[in-house]
């Protein structure tokens, strides 16, 4: 998997301007070809850190960017580039049924290891699942 160019600075998407400029020029400095004659990782390092900062360091090419990855991270592409989304994910019952009880587990620690309810928990995960998702065993 490709490197974000936030991951080649160093850097996460909410740092401000000032943050990024300051990541990018550190690398820059370490990196330079001038300082590290013949050393191809170093140059490589160089050349990475300069083409996110062509991207991050302009306000326009960087909301654009980041709106890409957001749309990308949204959304899957399958092999024959198909996008798929969450709502057309197939869900098993038995997919849903193993949700329900890690919901139940989480929501309800008092439930045995036996599976066997010791007290009724603060949430009834089975029935919010079934209103929520149209399916699964609804409680009486």
């Amino acid at each position: 998997m490709k490197k974000t160019y936030y991951q080649v600075l160093g850097v996460s998407r909410t740092d401000t301007a000032d943050t990024i400029k300051k990541a990018y020029r550190k690398l820059a400095k370490e990196n330079h070809p001038d300082l590290h004659p013949g050393d191809q990782a170093a140059e490589e390092r160089f050349k990475e850190a300069n083409e996110a900062w062509e991207i991050l360091g302009d306000r326009q090419k960087r909301k654009a960017y980041d709106d890409e990855l957001a749309e990308t991270t949204k959304s899957k592409t399958n092999p024959n580039g198909s996008r798929k989304t969450a709502s057309t994910v197939n869900m098993t019952e038995d997919d849903f049924n193993t949700i329900v009880n890690g919901f139940e587990d989480f929501f309800n620690p008092a439930k045995s290891a036996k599976g066997k309810e010791a007290s009724s928990g603060p949430v009834n995960t089975e029935e919010l699942f079934h209103q929520m998702f149209g399916f699964g065993q609804k409680k009486k």
